[in-house]
């Protein structure tokens, strides 16, 4: 059976090898926590103004998320949804997060009982009607400023918990579309989380590294995920995943950025996909000045092996 507290402990249990290497300086506020706090903000919270990072955000400032949506049930998995289904959305509160989920679920979580820190991991997790619903966020271990990055899930509340839903994506203080760069590159580096599932039904977590380039002159952007490890949510066994490619290009007069994704190859490791995997991405522009990027991702390769997920990156 898989369980949606399983489907993310194994991701935190993921990044306690990765805590070492996350960048130090990003996060915004201490404890590991990414989001809080009562600074004021533009009248328009979707985008950011100078000095104001998502650990600055009001209480009550609602984020949507750009994310992809599946689900898991017993003896099989799908992915379903494209990059660019704003459907969820996060919320800070003055002592908790909100998540909330179209004509699925609204959640709030409560720091007290529900919250928990580990390896800059941010980890929500609370009982609704017999559903186990958990929301992890990975911000601050990913070094972000402006946005969050995160999965949530949640178990169908029956006796085994056969079948889970789950999102994985990206969501914050936007850069303006008038404020987006029209000339010169810039380089990015943070971490990729995702859920792969294989043709038989195994779930496994992933997380990795992601990096991302940008010429803005073109309107071009072009990333990789590599290092990542694939942990069964069963076993908690792990092995190496694919390392992956992704390019598009930027909307003109927009913050959007839309392509393709493709594996560096084979791997013939559990949740491993094969050489002809490929998919789509879509991310936008955070921070004042494209400081930060980030998207959803997906994947499938031609035996039915798929994979979906989320990356933020920052220069």
């Amino acid at each position: 059976m898989i369980r949606s507290k399983r489907i993310l402990e194994s991701l935190a249990a993921a990044a306690m090898i990765v805590a070492l290497s996350a960048c130090a300086g990003g996060g915004g506020s201490g404890g590991g926590d990414a989001l809080g706090g009562n600074i004021p903000v533009s009248d328009d919270p979707q985008y950011a103004d100078d000095g104001t990072k998502l650990a600055d955000a009001p209480d009550g400032t609602e984020f949507p998320l750009l994310q992809t949506q599946g689900y898991y049930a017993n003896g099989g998995g799908k992915i379903t949804g494209e990059p660019g289904a704003r459907k969820a959305s996060i919320t800070p509160l003055a002592d908790g997060m909100r998540l909330k989920v179209e004509n699925f679920m609204d959640v709030e979580f409560r720091d007290g009982s529900h919250r928990t820190v580990k390896n800059g991991v941010v980890t929500y997790t609370k009982n609704v009607s017999g559903r186990e619903v958990v929301l992890q966020l990975y911000g601050v271990l990913a070094g972000l400023d402006y946005m969050e990055l995160g999965a949530w899930a949640i178990s169908n509340g029956g006796p085994t918990d056969l079948e889970v839903g789950i999102g994985v994506g990206v969501g914050g203080y936007e850069t303006r579309p008038s404020d987006m760069p029209t000339s010169g590159t810039a380089t990015y580096t943070g971490k990729m989380v995702g859920v792969a599932v294989d043709s038989t039904g195994d779930a496994y977590d992933l997380l990795g590294n992601a990096a991302m380039t940008a010429d803005f002159g073109s309107g071009n952007v072009s990333g990789n995920f590599t290092g990542t490890t694939a942990t069964n949510v069963e076993t908690l066994a792990s092995s190496p995943w694919n390392d992956v490619n992704f390019g598009g290009t930027i909307a003109a007069g927009s913050n959007d950025f839309s392509g393709t994704t493709s594996v560096g190859g084979a791997n013939t490791n559990p949740g491993g996909l094969a050489d002809d995997a490929s998919g789509v991405v879509g991310g936008k522009f955070f921070g004042p000045g494209a400081d930060e990027a980030g998207g959803a991702w997906t994947l499938e390769d031609s035996s039915g092996n798929v994979a979906t997920g989320a990356f933020g990156v920052t220069q």
